[in-house]
């Protein structure tokens, strides 16, 4: 039987079908990582692996964990609401693409804080008590956050130099705290180190957001810690505070209160922190910040449970 060898424009054809279909794969990618980021999938997903980190420490762990899923959907609540209330301040010609992304999933995001409501009322039915009533205080700082009950209609986080404390006092708090209080009746010297240690950690990803956001802030009159150090000094503060974070693990380790693979897990998810803090610029792209910086909180958890299967 005689070959039929194929023609040019059977090949380009071929060859175009071939890029049609990556093109596609790629925007799906492209599509499923900006839900995820801004649809606050990922970061409601961070603060449920930094409780199971806790319970992890403690030689506890269980997948069925209805404090982390609470926080889970208690994160994507706040979060969405957040947006929502940020959406409402962003400039609508902007040509962020973040801003605009976000702008984008307005209407999605009463879904998503719909859906984080409703699961934060079911889990509520499963944890203890001693949990809701402590997680009050960083409830309340985190409506504060974004509510505009200030004077001049500021949120809490417009206020000078405020956001990196909150942040961090209220994951620390939520994510922390009131697994570490719920597990036991009094707090010793290594729960304290471990809650300092989370506390420093989450600050020093807080910064580099502000840095994402200085020039934005700026426009509304924000004082935040890179508006007044600079870009480069931030940096230099938030890599401090990841060292001063790994150092309270080194005490915790030579105390014993970590294990050899715990620590290791750590000091490399800090390592790792340090790397992706380094570079980061306004020009940065997005998913460095949404990404990357806030998944080193995922990435401990990750590494912590690898080395703890050797």
């Amino acid at each position: 039987m005689e070959e039929t060898i194929p023609s040019v424009s059977q090949h380009w054809r071929d060859g175009a079908s071939f890029f049609h279909v990556i093109f596609i794969e790629v925007v799906f990618l492209y599509k499923l990582i900006d839900l995820l980021l801004y649809g606050n999938f990922f970061i409601a997903l961070c603060a449920a692996s930094m409780v199971y980190q806790i319970h992890i420490i403690n030689d506890d762990f269980q997948w069925f964990n209805p404090g982390a899923f609470l926080l889970f959907f208690a994160t994507l609540f706040i979060y969405s609401l957040h947006r929502l209330v940020s959406s409402n301040i962003l400039e609508k010609t902007s040509n962020n693409r973040r801003l605009s992304i976000i702008l984008q999933f307005q209407k999605h995001l009463v879904g998503y804080a719909l859906i984080g409501m409703l699961g934060t009322l079911i889990m509520c039915t499963l944890v203890p008590v001693e949990f809701l009533f402590l997680l009050v205080i960083p409830g309340a700082v985190s409506i504060l956050y974004i509510a505009p009950v200030f004077r001049n209609k500021q949120r809490f986080r417009d206020l000078p130099f405020v956001k990196v404390f909150a942040v961090g006092l209220a994951w620390t708090w939520a994510c922390v705290f009131i697994p570490l209080k719920v597990q036991h009746d009094f707090l010793e010297g290594n729960d304290i180190r471990l809650i300092l240690e989370k506390f420093l950690f989450i600050a020093a990803i807080t910064i580099p957001f502000d840095i994402r956001d200085r020039e934005l802030d700026k426009r509304q009159n924000i004082k935040t810690i890179p508006s007044y150090l600079g870009i480069n000094k931030s940096k230099v503060l938030s890599i401090t505070l990841v060292v001063a974070a790994t150092c309270f693990a080194t005490i915790n380790y030579l105390l014993q209160f970590y294990s050899i693979a715990l620590f290791t897990g750590l000091v490399i998810s800090y390592l790792v922190t340090v790397l992706i803090i380094f570079p980061i610029s306004e020009r940065s792209h997005d998913y460095h910040y949404s990404g990357l910086l806030d998944g080193t909180i995922l990435l401990q958890l990750i590494l912590m449970s690898i080395f703890s299967l050797f």
